[in-house]
């Protein structure tokens, strides 16, 4: 599809599911490609299919490269507060033919794969107390 046919599509989208917005179904696009190609090397065997699991590890990376500390905060502000709504979005886009699954995929399947909090905030926390403290420099 080509960028106008993928806007037209997401606005109908939106137009029927307003829970999320239309940048969700942008980017969530693109992390989709992004994880198809990182699960494409060698080491994962080409041109096979992701589970909703996979592809949900692939969109975290990708998140955390394109928004770092604000990844939450941007998930959020597009609608998006666990991986079931990641699930939502993915298969709105199934469904309206940009993206395409297998038989074998659910919706469930991105049902509580991980907590955002761990994925997207702790990642850029300060390390807890119990690790050592700054040592002290003296200034002459």
């Amino acid at each position: 599809m080509n960028p106008d046919q993928i806007r037209k599509v997401v606005n109908d989208i939106v137009l029927k599911d307003r829970r999320f917005k239309e940048d969700a179904y942008y980017f969530l696009n693109e992390a989709v490609i992004f994880s198809a190609e990182y699960f494409s090397k060698p080491e994962f065997g080409t041109n096979r299919h992701l589970s909703g699991p996979e592809l949900l590890d692939g969109i975290r990376e990708f998140t955390l490269s394109e928004f770092g500390p604000m990844s939450m905060t941007v998930l959020k502000r597009w609608g998006l507060h666990n991986t079931l709504d990641i699930g939502h979005v993915i298969f709105n886009l199934i469904d309206a033919g940009v993206l395409a699954a297998s038989p074998q995929d659910r919706l469930g399947d991105f049902d509580s794969v991980y907590d955002f909090n761990d994925a997207f905030s702790k990642p850029f926390e300060p390390e807890n107390e119990n690790s050592e403290p700054l040592k002290k420099i003296d200034l002459i």
